[in-house]
């Protein structure tokens, strides 16, 4: 794997460290794949048509919103998993939390051991292309 990466300056928000600026790593350029290039990849390897295998994709994200609404964690063998999350303001007790303190409903992908990379080997792998001056998050309108 190869990712290129830029560095920024935020201040942190909480903890120890508050108020200070820190430097992060941001990954930059990152190409795309689209589900027709990922269908015919696949094809390649299988004894399937692409169009089967992109019509099955298409299918499965069907399959799997089903599940997520019906509230069921959905996990893919060698993939990963997909569960449904919940954002909500607190309470200050029980009693008093309601509905209407569900602000939202996500759905959160933790990548399968098949899919997580080797920290050691992407970090050897990066490619740093370029630096951003400490004033670029405010002109690329970044948090700071």
């Amino acid at each position: 794997m190869k990712f290129s990466y830029t560095t920024v300056e935020r201040m942190v928000l909480s903890g120890p460290d508050k108020g200070i600026k820190k430097t992060y790593a941001v990954l930059s350029e990152l190409p795309k794949c689209s589900l027709v290039e990922l269908a015919g990849q696949v094809s390649l390897k299988t004894r399937l048509h692409p169009v089967d295998v992109e019509r099955m994709l298409r299918e499965l994200t069907h399959v799997i919103r089903g599940e997520l609404e019906s509230g069921a964690i959905v996990e893919l063998e060698g993939l990963g998993s997909f569960r449904p999350v919940i954002h909500c303001r607190a309470a200050d007790s029980p009693e008093t939390f309601t509905k209407r303190n569900i602000e939202k409903v996500s759905v959160c992908f933790r990548p399968g051991k098949g899919l997580r990379p080797d920290r050691d080997r992407l970090v050897s792998r990066l490619h740093r292309k370029f630096r951003y001056p400490s004033h670029w998050h405010k002109v690329l309108k970044l948090a700071p």
